[in-house]
Protein backbone atom coordinates (compact mmCIF):
# COMPACT_ATOMS: atom_id res chain seq x y z
CA UNK A 1 0.00 0.00 0.00
CA UNK A 2 3.11 2.44 0.61
CA UNK A 3 5.79 3.37 -2.18
CA UNK A 4 8.99 2.01 -1.33
CA UNK A 5 10.60 5.48 -0.32
CA UNK A 6 7.71 5.28 2.33
CA UNK A 7 9.82 3.25 4.72
CA UNK A 8 9.07 4.92 8.32
CA UNK A 9 5.51 4.88 7.42
CA UNK A 10 5.58 1.15 6.15
CA UNK A 11 7.22 -0.07 9.44
CA UNK A 12 4.56 1.53 11.00
CA UNK A 13 1.75 -0.13 9.30
CA UNK A 14 2.97 -3.33 9.75
CA UNK A 15 3.73 -3.23 13.34
CA UNK A 16 -0.32 -1.27 13.66
CA UNK A 17 -1.53 -4.88 11.60
CA UNK A 18 0.85 -7.13 13.97
CA UNK A 19 -0.33 -5.54 17.20
CA UNK A 20 -4.30 -5.63 15.59
CA UNK A 21 -3.72 -9.24 15.06
CA UNK A 22 -2.78 -9.69 18.66
CA UNK A 23 -5.24 -8.08 19.86
CA UNK A 24 -7.63 -10.12 17.54
CA UNK A 25 -6.52 -13.37 19.42
CA UNK A 26 -5.94 -12.30 22.63
CA UNK A 27 -9.94 -10.86 22.48
CA UNK A 28 -11.40 -13.65 20.46
CA UNK A 29 -14.11 -15.53 21.88
CA UNK A 30 -13.46 -19.46 21.71
CA UNK A 31 -17.60 -19.96 21.90
CA UNK A 32 -17.65 -18.50 18.62
CA UNK A 33 -16.79 -19.13 14.95
CA UNK A 34 -12.82 -20.18 14.48
CA UNK A 35 -10.87 -17.12 14.89
CA UNK A 36 -8.70 -17.45 10.81
CA UNK A 37 -5.17 -15.97 10.60
CA UNK A 38 -3.53 -15.14 7.85
CA UNK A 39 0.06 -14.30 6.64
CA UNK A 40 1.83 -13.19 4.10
CA UNK A 41 -0.60 -11.33 2.03
CA UNK A 42 0.38 -8.27 0.15
CA UNK A 43 3.04 -7.44 2.20
CA UNK A 44 1.05 -8.42 5.72
CA UNK A 45 3.54 -10.41 8.13
CA UNK A 46 2.72 -13.38 9.90
CA UNK A 47 2.41 -12.81 13.99
CA UNK A 48 5.94 -14.92 13.86
CA UNK A 49 7.84 -17.93 11.98
CA UNK A 50 10.47 -20.01 11.48
CA UNK A 51 12.45 -21.41 9.32
CA UNK A 52 9.81 -24.48 9.42
CA UNK A 53 6.70 -22.13 9.03
CA UNK A 54 5.88 -23.14 13.05
CA UNK A 55 3.81 -19.95 14.11
CA UNK A 56 5.05 -18.40 17.11
CA UNK A 57 2.71 -16.07 19.31
CA UNK A 58 4.16 -14.01 21.89
CA UNK A 59 2.23 -12.26 24.41
CA UNK A 60 3.48 -10.95 27.67
CA UNK A 61 0.68 -13.22 29.45
CA UNK A 62 -0.52 -16.69 28.45
CA UNK A 63 -2.77 -16.70 25.48
CA UNK A 64 -5.39 -19.28 25.63
CA UNK A 65 -8.02 -20.44 22.74
CA UNK A 66 -10.10 -23.03 22.16
CA UNK A 67 -10.72 -22.71 18.04
CA UNK A 68 -8.07 -21.54 16.10
CA UNK A 69 -7.86 -22.63 12.11
CA UNK A 70 -4.60 -21.85 10.48
CA UNK A 71 -4.26 -22.15 6.95
CA UNK A 72 -1.72 -24.48 4.52
CA UNK A 73 1.13 -26.41 6.30
CA UNK A 74 1.03 -23.94 9.51
CA UNK A 75 2.47 -26.19 12.08
CA UNK A 76 2.04 -25.62 16.14
CA UNK A 77 5.49 -24.79 18.71
CA UNK A 78 4.72 -25.53 22.52
CA UNK A 79 5.82 -23.42 24.98
CA UNK A 80 8.24 -21.12 24.36
CA UNK A 81 8.99 -18.22 27.15
CA UNK A 82 5.27 -17.10 27.71
CA UNK A 83 4.14 -19.15 24.64
CA UNK A 84 1.51 -21.70 24.52
CA UNK A 85 0.16 -24.50 22.95
CA UNK A 86 -3.66 -23.27 21.25
CA UNK A 87 -5.97 -25.47 19.66
CA UNK A 88 -4.73 -25.72 15.55
CA UNK A 89 -6.58 -27.31 12.80
CA UNK A 90 -4.02 -28.90 10.66
CA UNK A 91 -6.01 -31.12 8.40
CA UNK A 92 -6.70 -34.10 10.10
CA UNK A 93 -4.75 -33.39 13.32
CA UNK A 94 -5.53 -31.21 15.98
CA UNK A 95 -3.86 -30.22 19.28
CA UNK A 96 -6.22 -30.22 22.80
CA UNK A 97 -4.41 -27.99 25.38
CA UNK A 98 -5.70 -28.84 28.45
CA UNK A 99 -5.54 -25.26 29.72
CA UNK A 100 -8.06 -24.32 27.06
CA UNK A 101 -10.52 -25.98 28.73
CA UNK A 102 -10.12 -24.63 31.85
CA UNK A 103 -6.65 -27.01 33.68
CA UNK A 104 -5.34 -24.06 36.61
CA UNK A 105 -2.04 -26.40 36.82
CA UNK A 106 -1.13 -25.29 40.83
CA UNK A 107 -1.64 -28.59 42.41
CA UNK A 108 -4.58 -27.31 44.59
CA UNK A 109 -7.28 -26.57 42.15
CA UNK A 110 -8.90 -29.75 40.85
CA UNK A 111 -8.68 -29.80 37.29
CA UNK A 112 -10.62 -33.07 36.74
CA UNK A 113 -13.46 -31.12 35.21
CA UNK A 114 -10.85 -29.43 32.61
CA UNK A 115 -9.36 -32.44 31.73
CA UNK A 116 -12.67 -34.35 31.11
CA UNK A 117 -13.81 -31.33 28.68
CA UNK A 118 -10.68 -31.47 27.04
CA UNK A 119 -11.27 -35.17 26.31
CA UNK A 120 -15.05 -34.34 25.02
CA UNK A 121 -13.46 -32.11 23.01
CA UNK A 122 -11.60 -34.75 21.11
CA UNK A 123 -14.46 -37.07 21.03
CA UNK A 124 -16.94 -34.41 19.56
CA UNK A 125 -14.14 -33.59 17.09
CA UNK A 126 -13.89 -36.81 15.27
CA UNK A 127 -10.09 -36.45 14.24
CA UNK A 128 -8.70 -39.21 13.17
CA UNK A 129 -4.80 -38.36 14.57
CA UNK A 130 -5.37 -35.48 17.47
CA UNK A 131 -3.27 -34.80 20.47
CA UNK A 132 -3.64 -33.74 24.09
CA UNK A 133 -1.49 -31.11 25.22
CA UNK A 134 -0.76 -30.39 29.08
CA UNK A 135 1.99 -27.64 29.33
CA UNK A 136 4.24 -27.53 32.63
CA UNK A 137 1.99 -27.54 35.54
CA UNK A 138 0.97 -29.23 38.50
CA UNK A 139 -2.62 -30.67 37.74
CA UNK A 140 -4.28 -32.42 40.46
CA UNK A 141 -6.98 -35.07 39.31
CA UNK A 142 -9.68 -36.25 41.87
CA UNK A 143 -11.02 -39.34 39.71
CA UNK A 144 -10.08 -41.39 36.77
CA UNK A 145 -9.64 -40.01 33.15
CA UNK A 146 -11.66 -42.17 31.06
CA UNK A 147 -9.81 -42.16 27.24
CA UNK A 148 -12.07 -44.48 25.65
CA UNK A 149 -12.62 -43.41 21.81
CA UNK A 150 -15.79 -43.12 20.16
CA UNK A 151 -14.19 -44.08 16.98
CA UNK A 152 -12.37 -47.31 16.54
CA UNK A 153 -9.53 -45.48 14.00
CA UNK A 154 -9.10 -42.23 16.13
CA UNK A 155 -5.44 -42.20 17.09
CA UNK A 156 -4.35 -40.36 20.19
CA UNK A 157 -1.20 -38.89 21.11
CA UNK A 158 -0.83 -37.38 25.29
CA UNK A 159 2.34 -35.48 26.11
CA UNK A 160 3.99 -32.74 28.30
CA UNK A 161 7.02 -31.27 29.16
CA UNK A 162 8.01 -34.47 31.02
CA UNK A 163 9.12 -33.60 34.58
CA UNK A 164 7.52 -29.90 34.24
CA UNK A 165 4.01 -31.53 33.46
CA UNK A 166 2.74 -33.67 36.51
CA UNK A 167 0.06 -35.33 37.10
CA UNK A 168 -1.58 -35.48 40.98
CA UNK A 169 -3.21 -38.33 41.07
CA UNK A 170 -5.54 -38.03 44.04
CA UNK A 171 -8.51 -40.62 42.99
CA UNK A 172 -8.99 -43.80 44.45
CA UNK A 173 -8.95 -45.57 41.22
CA UNK A 174 -6.83 -45.83 38.12
CA UNK A 175 -5.46 -42.23 36.91
CA UNK A 176 -5.60 -42.48 33.20
CA UNK A 177 -7.96 -45.53 31.85
CA UNK A 178 -7.79 -46.56 28.30
CA UNK A 179 -9.97 -48.97 26.58
CA UNK A 180 -8.68 -49.48 22.63
CA UNK A 181 -10.84 -52.60 22.09
CA UNK A 182 -7.57 -53.96 20.25
CA UNK A 183 -7.57 -50.57 17.81
CA UNK A 184 -4.16 -49.49 17.48
CA UNK A 185 -2.56 -45.62 17.86
CA UNK A 186 -1.99 -44.69 21.19
CA UNK A 187 1.06 -42.56 22.91
CA UNK A 188 1.27 -41.40 26.13
CA UNK A 189 5.27 -39.18 26.50
CA UNK A 190 6.88 -36.45 28.76
CA UNK A 191 4.98 -37.36 31.35
CA UNK A 192 5.37 -37.43 35.50
CA UNK A 193 2.72 -38.92 37.79
CA UNK A 194 2.34 -38.25 41.33
CA UNK A 195 0.32 -40.54 43.99
CA UNK A 196 -1.37 -37.87 46.43
CA UNK A 197 -3.48 -40.48 48.52
CA UNK A 198 -1.90 -43.18 50.87
CA UNK A 199 -5.19 -45.24 50.59
CA UNK A 200 -5.31 -46.25 47.30
CA UNK A 201 -5.48 -50.54 46.65
CA UNK A 202 -3.13 -52.39 45.07
CA UNK A 203 -5.13 -53.12 42.35
CA UNK A 204 -5.22 -49.58 41.36
CA UNK A 205 -2.60 -48.25 38.63
CA UNK A 206 -1.29 -44.82 37.55
CA UNK A 207 -2.12 -46.29 33.74
CA UNK A 208 -4.97 -48.83 33.14
CA UNK A 209 -4.77 -50.04 29.10
CA UNK A 210 -7.22 -52.48 27.88
CA UNK A 211 -6.77 -53.73 23.96
CA UNK A 212 -4.45 -51.65 22.90
CA UNK A 213 -2.47 -52.25 19.55
CA UNK A 214 0.62 -50.32 18.66
CA UNK A 215 0.57 -48.23 21.61
CA UNK A 216 4.09 -46.74 22.86
CA UNK A 217 4.40 -45.15 26.77
CA UNK A 218 7.79 -43.76 26.99
CA UNK A 219 9.91 -40.92 29.18
CA UNK A 220 7.37 -41.40 31.95
CA UNK A 221 7.83 -40.84 35.50
CA UNK A 222 5.70 -42.53 38.04
CA UNK A 223 6.02 -41.75 41.85
CA UNK A 224 3.44 -43.12 44.15
CA UNK A 225 5.46 -42.82 47.15
CA UNK A 226 4.88 -38.96 48.42
CA UNK A 227 7.81 -38.74 50.22
CA UNK A 228 10.37 -40.50 48.24
CA UNK A 229 13.08 -39.91 51.43
CA UNK A 230 11.50 -39.92 54.63
CA UNK A 231 8.32 -42.21 54.40
CA UNK A 232 8.12 -45.92 54.38
CA UNK A 233 5.62 -47.76 52.54
CA UNK A 234 3.14 -48.26 55.32
CA UNK A 235 0.20 -47.75 53.39
CA UNK A 236 -0.71 -48.54 49.50
CA UNK A 237 0.49 -46.19 46.84
CA UNK A 238 -1.00 -48.56 43.61
CA UNK A 239 1.04 -49.50 40.97
CA UNK A 240 2.46 -48.06 37.58
CA UNK A 241 0.73 -49.79 34.30
CA UNK A 242 -1.74 -52.45 34.08
CA UNK A 243 -1.95 -53.67 30.62
CA UNK A 244 -4.25 -56.26 29.34
CA UNK A 245 -5.89 -57.71 25.39
CA UNK A 246 -3.36 -56.00 23.91
CA UNK A 247 -1.11 -56.06 21.19
CA UNK A 248 2.25 -54.70 20.18
CA UNK A 249 2.83 -52.64 23.05
CA UNK A 250 6.05 -50.68 23.61
CA UNK A 251 7.50 -49.05 27.24
CA UNK A 252 10.43 -46.96 27.00
CA UNK A 253 12.51 -45.51 29.64
CA UNK A 254 10.16 -45.55 32.57
CA UNK A 255 11.42 -44.69 36.22
CA UNK A 256 8.99 -46.24 38.80
CA UNK A 257 9.62 -44.79 42.17
CA UNK A 258 7.79 -46.07 45.95
CA UNK A 259 4.99 -48.40 44.47
CA UNK A 260 3.30 -50.78 46.37
CA UNK A 261 1.74 -53.65 44.78
CA UNK A 262 2.62 -54.30 40.87
CA UNK A 263 4.48 -51.86 39.22
CA UNK A 264 4.19 -53.35 35.61
CA UNK A 265 1.42 -56.28 35.28
CA UNK A 266 0.73 -57.48 31.65
CA UNK A 267 -1.80 -60.06 31.15
CA UNK A 268 -3.33 -61.82 27.93
CA UNK A 269 -1.64 -60.22 24.42
CA UNK A 270 0.93 -60.43 22.35
CA UNK A 271 3.91 -58.55 21.84
CA UNK A 272 5.42 -56.04 24.08
CA UNK A 273 8.77 -54.58 24.59
CA UNK A 274 10.08 -53.39 27.83
CA UNK A 275 13.34 -51.27 27.90
CA UNK A 276 15.05 -48.76 29.96
CA UNK A 277 12.90 -49.12 33.07
CA UNK A 278 13.77 -48.58 36.13
CA UNK A 279 11.68 -49.45 39.28
CA UNK A 280 12.76 -48.91 43.19
CA UNK A 281 10.07 -49.70 45.78
CA UNK A 282 10.19 -47.93 48.81
CA UNK A 283 13.01 -46.64 51.34
CA UNK A 284 12.46 -45.15 54.46
CA UNK A 285 15.00 -42.26 55.43
CA UNK A 286 16.88 -43.28 53.04
CA UNK A 287 17.34 -47.15 53.41
CA UNK A 288 15.74 -49.35 51.24
CA UNK A 289 12.66 -51.18 52.71
CA UNK A 290 10.18 -52.87 50.12
CA UNK A 291 7.16 -54.69 51.66
CA UNK A 292 6.51 -57.84 51.36
CA UNK A 293 3.57 -57.52 49.13
CA UNK A 294 5.39 -55.62 45.95
CA UNK A 295 6.12 -57.19 42.87
CA UNK A 296 8.64 -55.63 40.03
CA UNK A 297 7.29 -57.38 37.18
CA UNK A 298 4.17 -60.00 37.04
CA UNK A 299 2.65 -62.06 33.72
CA UNK A 300 0.14 -63.35 34.70
CA UNK A 301 -1.21 -65.52 31.79
CA UNK A 302 -1.15 -65.83 27.94
CA UNK A 303 1.51 -63.87 27.28
CA UNK A 304 3.22 -65.00 24.38
CA UNK A 305 6.84 -62.97 23.58
CA UNK A 306 7.82 -60.39 25.83
CA UNK A 307 11.19 -59.05 25.60
CA UNK A 308 12.36 -57.05 29.11
CA UNK A 309 15.84 -55.47 28.17
CA UNK A 310 18.09 -53.27 30.23
CA UNK A 311 16.06 -52.80 33.32
CA UNK A 312 17.02 -52.58 37.10
CA UNK A 313 14.51 -53.89 39.64
CA UNK A 314 14.93 -53.32 43.86
CA UNK A 315 11.22 -54.47 44.98
CA UNK A 316 10.43 -57.19 47.22
CA UNK A 317 9.67 -59.83 44.59
CA UNK A 318 11.47 -58.45 41.23
CA UNK A 319 9.25 -60.71 38.64
CA UNK A 320 6.43 -63.35 39.12
CA UNK A 321 5.43 -65.41 35.67
CA UNK A 322 1.99 -67.21 36.73
CA UNK A 323 -1.34 -67.69 35.45
CA UNK A 324 -3.26 -66.14 38.02
CA UNK A 325 -5.39 -64.12 35.78
CA UNK A 326 -6.93 -66.68 33.56
CA UNK A 327 -5.20 -69.84 34.38
CA UNK A 328 -3.60 -70.50 31.20
CA UNK A 329 0.53 -70.16 30.95
CA UNK A 330 2.89 -67.54 29.51
CA UNK A 331 5.13 -68.46 26.63
CA UNK A 332 8.48 -66.95 25.06
CA UNK A 333 9.36 -64.50 27.72
CA UNK A 334 12.73 -63.09 27.17
CA UNK A 335 14.55 -61.29 30.03
CA UNK A 336 18.13 -59.41 28.71
CA UNK A 337 20.17 -57.56 30.54
CA UNK A 338 18.22 -57.61 34.20
CA UNK A 339 19.65 -56.12 36.99
CA UNK A 340 17.91 -57.22 40.43
CA UNK A 341 18.71 -56.33 43.98
CA UNK A 342 17.51 -56.65 47.29
CA UNK A 343 14.41 -57.94 48.19
CA UNK A 344 12.88 -61.34 49.36
CA UNK A 345 12.81 -62.99 45.65
CA UNK A 346 14.04 -62.30 42.65
CA UNK A 347 13.19 -64.08 40.12
CA UNK A 348 9.51 -66.53 40.53
CA UNK A 349 8.44 -68.97 37.52
CA UNK A 350 5.28 -70.71 38.32
CA UNK A 351 3.67 -72.04 35.69
CA UNK A 352 4.57 -74.02 32.35
CA UNK A 353 5.85 -70.60 30.72
CA UNK A 354 9.13 -70.67 28.59
CA UNK A 355 11.45 -68.18 29.80
CA UNK A 356 14.66 -67.32 28.88
CA UNK A 357 17.03 -65.59 31.44
CA UNK A 358 19.99 -63.90 29.76
CA UNK A 359 22.68 -61.83 31.17
CA UNK A 360 20.66 -61.89 34.12
CA UNK A 361 22.27 -60.79 37.68
CA UNK A 362 19.92 -61.11 40.34
CA UNK A 363 21.72 -60.24 43.63
CA UNK A 364 21.06 -59.92 47.79
CA UNK A 365 17.86 -61.59 47.80
CA UNK A 366 17.08 -63.19 51.46
CA UNK A 367 14.85 -65.95 50.37
CA UNK A 368 15.79 -67.01 46.85
CA UNK A 369 17.44 -65.71 44.06
CA UNK A 370 15.75 -67.72 41.31
CA UNK A 371 12.38 -69.81 41.91
CA UNK A 372 10.87 -72.78 39.01
CA UNK A 373 7.86 -74.10 40.88
CA UNK A 374 6.48 -77.28 40.30
CA UNK A 375 3.88 -75.86 37.18
CA UNK A 376 6.96 -77.48 34.40
CA UNK A 377 8.25 -74.72 33.35
CA UNK A 378 10.66 -74.29 30.60
CA UNK A 379 13.75 -71.91 31.90
CA UNK A 380 16.67 -71.17 29.54
CA UNK A 381 19.73 -69.51 31.97
CA UNK A 382 22.40 -68.23 29.71
CA UNK A 383 25.60 -65.64 31.11
CA UNK A 384 23.70 -65.25 34.01
CA UNK A 385 25.03 -64.55 37.91
CA UNK A 386 23.00 -65.73 41.45
CA UNK A 387 24.65 -64.00 44.35
CA UNK A 388 23.26 -63.78 47.53
CA UNK A 389 23.01 -64.07 50.99
CA UNK A 390 20.23 -66.56 50.62
CA UNK A 391 21.88 -69.82 51.20
CA UNK A 392 19.72 -71.37 48.43
CA UNK A 393 19.75 -69.18 45.04
CA UNK A 394 18.30 -71.27 43.06
CA UNK A 395 15.72 -73.79 43.49
CA UNK A 396 13.60 -76.40 41.13
CA UNK A 397 11.78 -79.60 41.15
CA UNK A 398 13.34 -82.73 40.37
CA UNK A 399 14.93 -83.88 38.11
CA UNK A 400 16.89 -80.41 38.04
CA UNK A 401 18.39 -79.03 41.02
CA UNK A 402 20.79 -76.26 42.43
CA UNK A 403 21.69 -75.06 45.77
CA UNK A 404 24.33 -73.07 44.75
CA UNK A 405 25.36 -69.57 44.49
CA UNK A 406 27.28 -68.13 41.55
CA UNK A 407 25.77 -71.55 39.88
Amino acid sequence: LMPPSSRDACVVLRVGALCALLLLLVMHDPSSSPLLLLGGVQGLPMIASNEANELLVTSSRAIFASDITLPGNTSVLGIKDNVQYMNVQLGTKYIFNVRSYGAVGDGFTDDTLAFNRTIAAWWRSGLLHAQIYIPPGNYLISDRLNFTRPSTDMQLRIHGHFTSSRIYWAGYSSAFYFDYSYNEGLIVEDLTFYSVNTTKSNTTFALHVVGCQRCVFQRLIINQQPSYYSLGCTNSYGGALLLEYYDEVYIYDVQIWGFKGVGISVNVGFGVWIKGVRMVCCFTNGVFTPPVDSIGYRFGGRVDSAFIQNVAIYVETSIIVDNFFDGTHNQHLYFTNVYITGGYRGISILDSSTVSLSQVRVAGCTNTQLYVGSGGATVLVSGAIFDGSSPVCFTAPAPVRATQCNA
